[in-house]
């Protein structure tokens, strides 16, 4: 993870903050177990704090999208070849970005809802004993992929990847959500 001047900025002024609260509540201390107590907890808090507010300015100084995103079937290998552009939009240098992409078969091409679907077959007690194998068919892929490591700010690099595909698939739906640090 690149720091930038906004990580160290923040960073510093948290410190700061945390050194005068320190000192306010250690003013009149003379026990050297709430001495240890009390530092313990003000370094333990800001280093949660500062983990959190590293995150949070990572979501707005680290921003990329993703264009030109096309895919089509590879038969072959049975999967998807993705390909696109990955830019950096943002004005800082970018670590890594994952794109994690979710292939979901569409319920249009399942069963019709018809009155046979709810009817229950005649059983008899015995056939509560026999073993039945379904046939599990997947309708749901999900995948995690790094599309492009340390970005240069306003710099664009192409990408390619594939994702498997199931056969069973008619009429997929791809749904992809890009994350950057």
């Amino acid at each position: 993870m690149y720091f930038t001047y906004i990580h160290i900025i923040f960073i510093i002024l948290l410190f700061i903050i945390f050194c005068l609260f320190g000192f306010l509540l250690l003013r009149g201390t003379v026990r050297l177990k709430k001495l240890i107590i009390t530092i313990s907890l003000l370094f333990a808090g800001f280093l949660a704090s500062s983990t959190i507010i590293s995150i949070i300015i990572d979501d707005y100084t680290k921003v990329a999208k993703i264009s030109e995103v096309k895919y089509q079937r590879v038969l072959l290998k049975e999967s998807l070849n993705f390909t696109g552009i990955i830019s950096n939009v943002g004005g800082f240098d970018i670590t890594s970005c994952n794109i994690n992409i979710r292939i979901t078969n569409s319920p249009s091409t399942l069963q019709a809802l018809t009155p046979d679907l709810f009817k229950q077959p005649d059983r008899s007690f015995l056939d509560f004993f026999k073993i039945k194998k379904k046939e599990f068919k997947i309708s749901t892929i999900n995948e995690n992929f790094t599309i492009g490591e340390r970005l240069k700010a306003k710099s664009a690099r192409p990408f390619s990847l594939y994702v498997r595909y199931p056969t069973t698939f008619k009429d997929p739906k791809v749904n992809y959500t890009l994350t950057c640090h």
